[in-house]
């Protein structure tokens, strides 16, 4: 599936959701908690209420994807694809995936951290299926790897997600692994399976 911020405009334009949904309301705030002691504690202000139907039950699908937004916005199109039934939960820090590879991430407590974050949803959230996406020119990769080509980093970015991909399955294996990489071609975004 090809997608775009900016869509074609011989396309018809796709509904746009509004910043104050007509079905949002606002919400007065509960009265505000007091310590023991008198002293003012964090309180809720006023609310938004969405117009979109809260849906109960944890997702069954993680994303890795980096949190460069100029992607993020096209992971929709990428899992109506795929046929995600439910909005997944997301792990986005700065390279995706790389934050799971020894060599590829930015300090070894990071992939810790990360790998850490991504058992307790697995367990928590009876999670099926990881997405891993890479995408091209990622800035993390190119201040990590500022000595490598253009072309190096993205094999890079490959290899890393077929790594990644087999510490995954070895640490969950029950769970569907799949890998994607991202790339901007004549102005919309395109997710390659990685193999």
């Amino acid at each position: 599936m090809i997608s775009n911020r900016q869509r074609d405009p011989a396309l018809p334009k796709p509904p746009r959701l509004p910043t104050a949904p007509a079905t949002a309301k606002a919400v007065a705030p509960p009265p505000s908690p007091v310590a023991a002691t008198g002293a003012r504690r964090a309180r809720l202000g006023d609310g938004i209420r969405s117009g979109t139907k809260f849906v109960p039950h944890p997702p069954s699908t993680i994303v890795v994807a980096c949190a460069d937004g100029r992607y993020t916005v096209n992971d929709a199109d990428l899992l109506e694809a795929l046929k995600i039934p439910e909005p997944p939960d997301r792990q986005s820090p700065a390279g995706g995936p790389a934050t799971y590879h020894a060599l590829s991430c930015h300090r070894h407590a990071d992939r810790e951290r990360g790998l850490n974050r991504l058992a307790f949803l697995v367990e928590h959230h009876a999670t099926q299926r990881i997405i891993l996406v890479n995408h091209e020119d990622c800035a993390h990769y190119k201040s990590k790897f500022a000595q490598d080509t253009p072309e190096r980093r993205r094999q890079r970015q490959l290899d890393d997600l077929l790594e990644v991909r087999a510490e995954l399955r070895r640490l969950h294996p029950a769970i569907r692994v799949d890998c994607y990489f991202a790339r901007a071609l004549e102005g919309y975004v395109t997710f390659f399976v990685v193999q």
